[in-house]
C-alpha cells in the first residue's frame, strides 16, 4: 500500500511540475530540470541549485506559486533546515497541493522529534 501511495504522489508531483514549467518557458531549461528533480525529492538536485536559482525559487514561492513553495520546502528539507521548510510546505499544502500535503504531514511527525532549531 505504501509503495502505491509513494508512486501516486510521485506521479502527481511530476504532472504538477510539468504544468509549472509551462508557465515560465522563458526560464532556463537547467533551472526547470533541477526543479523537477527537487519535486521528485532528489536531494542531489536541491544541492545543485545556484544562488541565483535559489533566489528565483524563493521569488516564485513568495508570489504564491504552490509548486515553487513545495520545491522550496523540499530544498530546505534536503539541507536539513527543517524549521525553514515548515512555512513553504504549509503554504503549498494549504493551497491543496497534494504532494505538499503529504510531505508537510511527514514533516509534522518529524518535528515532534526535533529539538528547537535543530
Amino acid at each position: 500500500m505504501k509503495f502505491l501511495k509513494n508512486h501516486f504522489v510521485s506521479a502527481l508531483a511530476l504532472s504538477l511540475i510539468f504544468a509549472l514549467s509551462g508557465q515560465l518557458r522563458a526560464e532556463s531549461d537547467q533551472f526547470w530540470t533541477k526543479l523537477r528533480g527537487i519535486v521528485m525529492y532528489d536531494k542531489t538536485m536541491a544541492f545543485a541549485l545556484t544562488e541565483q536559482e535559489f533566489t528565483q525559487l524563493k521569488v516564485l514561492a513568495n508570489s504564491g506559486d504552490a509548486n515553487a513553495q513545495f520545491a522550496l520546502g523540499v530544498v530546505y528539507l534536503a539541507k536539513q533546515e527543517y524549521f525553514d521548510a515548515e512555512l513553504p510546505l504549509k503554504q503549498a499544502a494549504t493551497q491543496g497541493h497534494i504532494p505538499a500535503q503529504y510531505r508537510y504531514q511527514k514533516y509534522l511527525v518529524t518535528k515532534l522529534h526535533l529539538s528547537p532549531r535543530q
